[in-house]
């Protein structure tokens, strides 16, 4: 009897994806249950289930501005209970992004499959670009492209990664 009491606890109502269908339906219950340490605020939006609070102020990270939740779109994937995250970039933002570069793109026709940076071969090479002048720089593979984007495109970031593995590595 206590455990099913505590089980009680720990499940929240929560919506569902009817996989037939696609549409989301209201179920009490579901096959897993969510710890107590891992509830948290969630609302509904669109038919999926965000974290956070509908009256969420959050600050872009590109034009700096605090806007209302509404003003940020949901990240493409969802944590373990089928939660989803906003994006910190706001719509506004992120369609100046994308227009910036779908022109790059068409400016900058690919050559070749092999990577600018590290000169391996990928199928699918991403546009790289500076972020404060937006001047395209060339292409690159996915691994190059977000080990850049980490380092924040600073000379000085790679330097000092390239030191620590020099100071560490046993050549």
């Amino acid at each position: 009897m206590v455990l099913k009491q505590l089980k009680l606890e720990l499940i929240k109502p929560v919506w569902r994806k009817n996989k037939m269908s696609g549409k989301r339906f209201r179920e009490s219950w579901f096959d897993f249950d969510i710890p107590l340490n891992k509830q948290v605020d969630m609302y509904e939006r669109d038919g999926w289930w965000i974290r956070g609070n509908p009256d969420d102020m959050i600050e872009c990270l590109d034009c700096k501005v605090t806007k209302n939740q509404m003003h940020f779109h949901p990240n493409s994937g969802s944590d373990v209970f089928n939660r989803k995250v906003l994006l910190r970039t706001c719509k506004v933002c992120k369609n100046k992004q994308r227009v910036l570069i779908n022109r790059l793109i068409k400016e900058n026709p690919r050559q070749s499959d092999y990577c600018d940076c590290c000169k391996k071969y990928s199928e699918d090479l991403q546009c790289d670009h500076d972020h404060i002048t937006h001047k395209f720089r060339g292409w690159t593979c996915n691994n190059c492209n977000t080990g850049m984007g980490r380092f924040e495109d600073k000379i000085k970031n790679l330097e000092q990664a390239i030191e620590y593995i020099r100071r560490t590595g046993e050549e």
